[in-house]
């Protein structure tokens, strides 16, 4: 019997079983009909291959639609947006990413959105309450993979005390004055925070050795009324220096190889979009602001990093936007009542995940900085639990 050719011309008088025909056709094109009644040879025209598994060339992209990566040479890609539960990135350049967090008091929506060098584009999700913390095997093998990619320890030693020296000395004493008495204060009453172990790396950090990780905030644009901008300017400091200073209620003396530093103020806007909750093309700026945003979140973060895909993941920039629509912000638990919330607490958070932090699960309620829950009217997340500060030592 003479084989079928590999082209698009199927004769079947070679075959009189019509099962064997139908297993034909679906080896060629899975909706080709390789006969008609009487027998006759069929020449079929075979789509595209990019046709079989590229998203449709028009319209938000699903981010399910790029879980197993999509090529940017065979689909259309490039500058579209990715979208999951009223979240999106739009798909950014080869050889960086996004990651888009949208926390809420009902629980946050996660997207991250990477090109690899090679062009290749891949979506992630995750809109759980989070059942992924890391484990102690899953910390010691992070902590494994960071050291061989880490430099030489005479240099890691020098970016540490560049990176130390960034932090203003008064910030740091302020803000070690204020973990001393919080520690004090929590040895008597116990902060559930300080019982938890587990915290979550996301695997991308600020480079230690690329020297103070600066971000700006806008001062003059959409402030909701009771928040002016000498306040916004300092509360975001405090969250920057919280975090730089690893201050936390539970005693524990850790200095992150980490100088995050708010350096002042803008009239730039996050790369935001609000309409869509979407993270746009990175603008080499890192913005925090107040605006309107689509929907449930009370506030986005954007972070966004480059890898070779051999080397660490670096945060290159990171957008902030606390919502003001429907959203009321206070800087006081003092009289705080009904859906408000502690722009402290907040703050800190959302500059978590601004140094790769993922959320982590309580053993309380809401007790660590980077809780999966935002609760109103609770400041719990000004100060770092033990798991919050487990993660921040897998990268600084």
């Amino acid at each position: 019997m003479t084989k079928t050719p590999a082209s698009d011309t199927v004769s079947p008088a070679h075959h009189t079983a019509p099962a064997l025909r139908a297993a034909l056709a679906a080896l060629v094109v899975a909706s080709l009909a390789v006969a008609d009644a009487a027998g006759t040879s069929v020449t079929v025209a075979r789509p595209p291959a990019a046709a079989l598994y590229c998203p449709a060339a028009s319209g938000a992209v699903p981010a399910a639609a790029l879980a197993a990566g999509r090529s940017l040479a065979d689909c259309q890609l490039a500058g579209r947006v990715v979208s999951y539960h009223g979240v999106a990135v739009q798909v950014p350049a080869a050889g960086t990413g996004v990651f888009a967090v949208a926390d809420s008091a009902t629980g946050p929506i996660s997207l991250s959105v990477s090109t690899s060098a090679t062009g290749v584009v891949t979506a992630g999700v995750d809109a759980q309450a989070l059942t992924g913390t890391q484990t102690a095997a899953k910390a010691k093998a992070a902590a494994a993979t960071k050291a061989k990619a880490a430099a030489a320890t005479k240099a890691k030693a020098a970016a540490a005390t560049k990176a130390k020296a960034a932090v203003a000395a008064k910030a740091k004493a302020a803000v070690a004055a204020k973990a001393k008495a919080a520690a004090a204060a929590a040895a008597a009453a116990g902060d559930p925070a300080c019982k938890m172990t587990d915290g979550v790396y996301k695997g991308y950090s600020w480079d230690p050795a690329g020297g103070a990780a600066q971000l700006l905030v806008n001062t003059t644009s959409g402030l909701p009324g009771n928040i002016s901008g000498a306040t916004f300017l300092a509360v975001e400091q405090a969250a920057a220096a919280h975090l730089s200073a690893a201050y936390n209620n539970c005693g524990i003396v850790y200095h992150p190889n980490l100088a995050l530093t708010v350096a002042g103020t803008t009239t730039l806007h996050s790369s935001i979009d609000p309409a869509t909750n979407s993270c746009g093309p990175s603008d080499g700026s890192s913005v925090i602001d107040f605006g309107t945003m689509s929907g449930f979140p009370l506030a986005l973060t954007c972070t966004y990093f480059s890898y070779s895909g051999t080397g660490p993941k670096r945060i290159t920039e990171v957008d902030i936007r606390f919502a003001t629509n429907g959203r009321s912000w206070v800087t006081t638990l003092a009289g705080c009542t009904g859906a408000r919330y502690d722009l402290l607490g907040v703050a800190t958070h959302e500059m978590g995940h601004g140094i790769g932090l993922g959320h982590v699960a309580d053993v309380g309620d809401n007790d660590a900085t980077m809780s999966y829950l935002i609760a109103p009217c609770n400041a719990s997340a000004q100060t770092l639990g033990l798991g919050d500060i487990t993660a921040m030592k897998l990268a600084y």
